[in-house]
C-alpha cells in the first residue's frame, strides 16, 4: 500500500468548496446526490430567491452539518460525475490531492 492519496477521504470544509463553481441550474440536483433532504433545499431556494451563489453555500453547508452518507470529496466527487460534472469532479479530485501552495 503506497499510503494515503492526500485528502481525497477526508472531509472538505467550506472554505475550499467556495472554489468550486457549481453551475447555477445544477446546485439543487447535487444537493440531492449529496443526501441533502429536497425539504431542506427548497427552504435554501426559498431564503435565497436572487442570489444562487447564497444557494450553491448554503447547500454545501447543509452537506457539511450533517448528510447522511459521508462527507469526503470523493463522495463530492461522484455526486458531481452522477448529475453529468465531469470536468468539475476532476478538479476537486485535483484539489484533494494536496495543497496548492506550500507553507514554509
Amino acid at each position: 500500500n503506497p499510503g494515503p492519496k492526500g485528502k481525497h477521504n477526508e472531509a472538505p470544509i467550506l472554505k475550499d468548496l467556495v472554489c468550486i463553481e457549481v453551475p447555477p441550474d445544477k446546485w439543487f440536483q447535487l444537493g440531492l446526490q449529496l443526501n441533502i433532504p429536497e425539504y431542506q433545499l427548497d427552504v435554501i431556494r426559498v431564503n435565497n430567491p436572487t442570489n444562487v451563489n447564497n444557494c450553491i453555500m448554503e447547500m454545501f453547508s447543509a452537506w457539511l452539518n450533517g448528510a447522511a452518507g459521508g462527507v469526503t470529496y470523493a463522495a463530492l466527487e461522484e455526486a458531481l460525475i452522477r448529475i453529468g460534472l465531469n470536468s468539475l469532479a476532476a478538479l476537486v479530485v485535483q484539489s484533494s490531492e494536496g495543497p496548492s501552495q506550500s507553507v514554509p
